[in-house]
């Protein structure tokens, strides 16, 4: 199965489960998001949670070979939940390559307890189609490992 794994980390968490998931399904290609203002800081975690309150498209570096979406059987996307909705950075990814998925996963991490579920619901209307799995883990998830190997077997068997 030819898969795409993007994604955007602010604190490294987001990464580090993305990495894993792309090892495990022996994905075809990484794309990392940057930003082009950061979103650390006092000041960057304001312009967070401002971009995604109004559900704004943050400022991308430029992705090197802009990937052609139909060309994969699955797109795995991650991101952190900001205010609880989509991080600004995967939200202009989206607006801009998202076109021709034909079908995708994703990954959320988030510090509360709650699912999000109204962020893989926005996720479903950015990319324009249903997702074939979803997986939110919080910051205190002790079983991380074991969801995201489960998740990993449910992307493996599921037909694409």
């Amino acid at each position: 199965m030819k898969t795409l794994v993007v994604f955007y980390s602010n604190t490294g968490r987001t990464q580090a489960h993305m990495i894993r998931l792309m090892e495990a399904l022996g994905g075809e290609r990484l794309i990392t998001l940057r930003p082009r203002k950061s979103h650390t800081g006092p000041i960057g975690m304001l312009r967070a949670i401002r971009e995604s309150i109004g559900r704004k498209p943050a400022k991308l570096e430029a992705v090197t070979q802009p990937p052609d979406m139909g060309a994969y059987d699955l797109v795995v996307l991650g991101t952190p939940v900001w205010a609880g909705r989509v991080s600004s950075p995967l939200r202009a990814f989206l607006q801009t390559y998202g076109q021709g998925i034909r079908r995708c996963a994703y990954v959320i991490t988030h510090s509360g307890p709650e699912e999000y579920t109204a962020v893989l619901d926005e996720l479903d209307g950015l990319t324009g189609v249903p997702r074939a799995a979803a997986l939110s883990l919080g910051r205190f998830d002790k079983d991380a490992e074991a969801r995201l190997a489960a998740f990993v077997q449910a992307l493996s068997a599921a037909p694409s």
